[in-house]
């Protein structure tokens, strides 16, 4: 069964339902820098978590050991003490009996997933900033004529007293004015 959670392209950790470490794949040592032999028998939360993120972390696992599954985006911390984003997948670790004995989680790093994110969110905001103060009218509309930016100047020369109010306005009523 180990052999097969090594195959996961992910990290893949396993804990009993005190907390500690019972598996931690390759991917777990890759992405949080702790070898297995060191990772194994400590507890999650001093392993992965900063203590900021300690109470929700505690939430979220009390909320799996209870038998629900969690999963979403949760700020974790490598071996080094360097923070990253992970995405994670939380469910209840059932024994032969089907008795929660533990929680088994599979995470993968999405921090430059963010970075991108941001990236392209201050890259539009830039964009839009140098659109608006433009002094001609710029507007931008999908194929079927429906406007989805409209600079203050456009909306001025067709008649509209801002750019939303011209966003809002239907193509006939653009067209009319225009």
């Amino acid at each position: 069964e180990a052999y097969l959670l090594e195959q996961i392209g992910a990290a893949v950790i396993a804990t009993d339902l005190a907390g500690r470490i019972i598996h931690w794949n390759r991917h777990a040592e890759a992405l949080y820098g702790w070898p297995a032999d060191d990772a194994v028998g400590r507890d999650v939360l001093e392993a992965l978590v900063g203590p900021d993120d300690a109470g929700p972390a505690t939430a979220i696992l009390d909320e799996v050991r209870s038998g629900e599954r969690w999963e979403g985006e949760f700020p974790a911390r490598r071996r080094d003490g360097s923070a990253v984003t992970v995405f994670a997948t939380l469910s209840p670790l059932l024994d032969a009996d089907g008795i929660i004995a533990g929680v088994v989680g599979v995470s993968v790093d999405i921090s430059e997933r963010h970075r991108l994110q941001d990236e392209l969110r201050r890259s539009h905001d830039e964009l839009d900033i140098i659109l608006r103060g433009v002094a001609d009218g710029i507007t931008v509309q999908r194929p079927d004529g429906e406007l989805v930016f409209a600079n203050e100047a456009a909306a001025r020369a067709i008649g509209f007293p801002n750019a939303e109010a011209l966003i809002r306005a239907g193509v006939g009523e653009v067209m009319q004015r225009f």
